[in-house]
């Protein structure tokens, strides 16, 4: 399987969790925010 179809799959699991405890737009649009930016942010030297 595609790693991107694994981060679709997470990334909608998380907002269906989200929304089902009842957060707001604003929060949700927050922690996806933060899990792309962790996602796509160099690990190490060689991927700066």
């Amino acid at each position: 399987m595609d790693r991107r179809l694994d981060f679709a799959a997470y990334f909608l699991t998380l907002i269906q969790v989200l929304e089902k405890r009842g957060e707001n737009f604003e929060q949700i649009k927050k922690v996806c925010l933060e899990v792309a930016h962790e996602c796509v942010r160099p690990k190490n030297k060689w991927q700066q």
